[in-house]
């Protein structure tokens, strides 16, 4: 399943971090350019719904492990990086703050000099953004597009939010960072994203806005 996947994403053009389909592929930093500037993306998840790793390929997936995380983001600074984003699959379903293990696992990533930002899935609800030092940690970004809301699941499960990091280099070298973001959800008559603001979806656009605040 992996391969196969894998394979698909490489047909189209589709970048691809988290999962691998050989120990060199694993092992090997995943640089963007992005104006110019040297980009590691790195992704984590905290399980595999029960269904174990096979044991003699451990690169399959990458498990949240921080020691193991920490030494990946040297390895991407040391190939080239000049920022270094984490994302992490974490957390407790449709739940609004962070747990502390996510707090935790944040704060030793940001305090390494390694790591520059911490974006967040999973919890498929929209949840807080926190500043540390001149970093940022943005526990949960929602769900983009789904078919999750009432009365299955809770309403936030339709909430969305698009964030937006903006680095700036400063004179000795460091990179100040500035976070804004767009509240989306989905329209479940058409399963079309569309902006959440307080004239088109003042409920959606409410939620997100206080679960981005929480913290």
């Amino acid at each position: 399943g992996v391969a196969a996947t894998l394979d698909q994403l490489d047909r189209v053009g589709l970048g691809h971090v988290g999962t691998a389909r050989s120990a060199a592929e694993a092992a090997t930093p995943d640089l963007l350019s992005a104006d110019g500037v040297a980009v590691a993306h790195l992704d984590y998840t905290y399980g595999t719904n029960g269904i174990p790793v096979p044991v003699d390929r451990p690169w399959l997936v990458n498990l949240i492990d921080v020691p193991r995380i920490l030494a990946d983001a040297r390895a991407a600074k040391a190939a080239g990086a000049e920022i270094v984003i984490v994302e992490m699959h974490w957390g407790n379903e449709y739940q609004s703050l962070p747990t502390d293990e996510q707090r935790a696992q944040a704060a030793a990533l940001l305090d390494s000099p390694d790591v520059d930002l911490v974006i967040g899935q999973h919890v498929r609800a929209a949840q807080a953004a926190e500043r540390r030092g001149a970093e940022h940690v943005i526990y949960g970004t929602g769900n983009l597009l789904s078919n999750q809301g009432a009365p299955e699941t809770p309403v936030p499960s339709n909430d969305g939010v698009i964030v937006k990091v903006t680095f700036q280099e400063q004179g000795d070298g460091t990179w100040a960072q500035s976070v804004s973001y767009t509240p989306t959800w989905v329209d479940r008559t058409s399963y079309v994203v569309r902006l959440a603001t307080p004239s088109s979806n003042p409920a959606s656009y409410q939620r997100t806005v206080a679960a981005l605040n929480g913290l």
